[in-house]
């Protein structure tokens, strides 16, 4: 399956773009389902000046009402983020024409699965197997999500991965490892685990560019320093990998554990995880001030 993640900048300009359109257009006021439809939905208003109203619905009822006052005008644009394969978009426009509203639909993106075709779209592709991730919807990498109450918040759904060197540990320089390694990892043994090591969640985990084979003086050293939380181990064999092959590995391996997350204690790693997996929220921890990421690689 090909993914393109959207990120806020592309949608609020493809939305910019569109307002001339949507002005043109003669309509009394926005209706946005939420929540998806309030990104799209707020910069309508502020491109249109049209007051803003909002409907609820429920997937599971499929039951479609105001949360606030219903607009005056007759005359609506129906906000989405997505026209997805379910019934939301079709049930909230059956809704407005059941009351008497003329309404016209706009959303953030579409794709072959969409069940309907809005009058416009942001983002639309017709490649079978093509998906759209949007900023707000990375908790869908997580599993979990697929069975998660409907009003499950999304925050609930988040899962991260952690580095391990650089965030539990104060690690040695590379050079040590270098000059002699086996004194290096007895060093490393012994030390204490990070006086700033962040607090962790259930579902965590740990995924490291150790590899496979320090797995057992890891799990010991995680065992007295009272880490508990499970820890993946590179497995490529590569005694001496690069910074670039050590990042893909933590990336493509969260993404397959359903990690929505990755903190990452070294920088040149966050950027080339953030630059080569969008769909994941990168995090560089940067000894404890950590700073979420966005990259894109130069094109040679």
């Amino acid at each position: 399956m090909r993914m393109t993640v959207l990120d806020h900048s592309q949608i609020a300009l493809a939305a910019e773009a569109l307002a001339p359109a949507l002005r043109s257009a003669g309509f009394d006021g926005l209706a946005a389902v939420l929540r998806g439809g309030l990104h799209l939905a707020a910069h309508a208003a502020f491109a249109t000046g049209l007051p803003l109203h909002f409907l609820s619905y429920s997937r599971s009822a499929r039951e479609v009402a105001w949360h606030g006052p219903a607009p005056a005008g007759m005359r609506i644009l129906l906000c989405e983020d997505f026209a997805g394969r379910g019934h939301t978009l079709a049930d909230c426009e059956a809704f407005l024409r059941q009351a008497g509203y003329a309404v016209q639909t706009v959303v953030i993106c579409a794709d072959t699965l969409s069940a309907t075709r809005p009058r416009w779209c942001l983002f639309e592709t017709q490649q079978p197997g093509a998906r759209f991730l949007l900023p707000w919807e990375r908790h869908r990498l997580n599993p979990a999500a697929t069975t998660a109450e409907e009003r499950t918040p999304d925050h609930l759904l988040r899962r991260t991965a952690w580095d391990l060197d650089g965030i539990f540990v104060v690690d040695l320089e590379a050079r040590h490892y270098r000059a002699d390694l086996p004194a290096a990892l007895a060093q490393r043994d012994t030390l204490p685990l990070a006086a700033d090591a962040p607090a962790v969640c259930d579902g965590d985990v740990v995924i490291t560019g150790r590899p496979q084979g320090d797995a057992p003086r890891t799990l010991e050293w995680c065992q007295r320093v009272g880490l508990r939380l499970p820890v993946i181990f590179r497995d490529d064999q590569r005694p001496w990998p690069t910074p670039a092959e050590v990042a893909r590995f933590k990336a493509t391996r969260a993404l397959k554990e359903g990690c929505t997350d990755y903190v990452e204690s070294d920088a040149a790693q966050a950027a080339s995880m953030a630059a080569a997996f969008p769909e994941l929220r990168v995090c560089w921890w940067n000894e404890g001030r950590p700073a979420l990421l966005q990259a894109a690689a130069l094109r040679p």
